[in-house]
């Protein structure tokens, strides 16, 4: 399976939001943003209507006087195991390294 990069343009407060969030769990921003759109992808597919966008409603939000219900965290298969997963040493990468020369 390939992959292809795609970009998205962020202010500079929603990259520090991103950045901070994913430092609160020990993630990176790259992994946080990869499962945000693997949960939405999901949400997406498993309904026939779209899922809210916090971002939007925020406005609306904050003018009504309800309070607001802490939501489920997403389902995430795998995350335990990727948890598990430890970055390879200097030395394991180095042997890697050597075996994909040419």
């Amino acid at each position: 399976m390939g992959t292809t990069t795609m970009g998205v343009k962020l202010d500079d407060a929603t990259r520090e939001r991103i950045k901070m969030a994913a430092s609160r769990i020990d993630r990176t921003p790259h992994w946080l943003i990869k499962q945000a759109i693997f949960s939405y992808l999901d949400k997406l597919e498993n309904s026939d209507t779209l899922p809210e966008l916090p971002a939007l409603f925020a406005g609306a939000a904050n003018e009504s006087e309800e309070p607001v219900a802490p939501q489920d965290e997403p389902h995430q298969p795998f995350l335990e195991f990727a948890e598990q997963i430890l970055p390879q040493s200097v030395s394991r990468a180095a042997i890697t390294a050597a075996w994909r020369r040419p």
